[in-house]
């Protein structure tokens, strides 16, 4: 199985509703052709720089999945035959291409903040700590400079 990505472009007059439902139907179509999909990402609405079937915007969808060779080109006679894809443009990427998904780095985010939050905390500790310590040496000298 070879890595690909897509980028589709979905007629700008699709609300949300619906653009998700062509946005499943995509993933549906990778899914019943063997594919796996690794990672998605609705861009939305964008101002394209030429019309095509003028239409001068559209919403642009990026997609990366793993298939078989005769599959994509199952994949984009889907595509040429769905009159609400203005435009696709299939690319074979590496395994390395493949970009994590957002629900992955939520929680990598999420634990990277705590951990963040909890080295904060002991700094704000220590150097708490150490101008209490900065403190009490500056009492004792004036203590025994008064006693002298």
């Amino acid at each position: 199985m070879n890595f690909y990505e897509t980028m589709y472009i979905i007629h700008p007059a699709l609300q949300a509703g619906r653009l998700e439902d062509m946005i499943d139907s995509v993933h549906k179509k990778i899914d019943s052709l063997d594919g796996k999909r690794l990672y998605s990402d609705n861009w939305g609405k964008k101002k394209m720089s030429y019309a095509i079937d003028k239409q001068k915007y559209g919403t642009y969808v990026l997609m990366q999945f793993s298939m078989d060779a005769l599959n994509v080109k199952e994949l984009s006679h889907e595509f040429e035959h769905n009159s609400n894809i203005l435009r696709y443009l299939t690319n074979r990427i590496e395994e390395t291409d493949v970009l994590e998904s957002k629900e992955e780095n939520a929680i990598d985010v999420k634990s990277s903040d705590t951990t963040e939050n909890d080295n904060k905390e002991e700094a704000v500790e220590k150097s708490a700590e150490s101008s209490d310590n900065e403190k009490e040496d500056t009492t004792n000298n004036k203590s025994d400079k008064t006693e002298e």
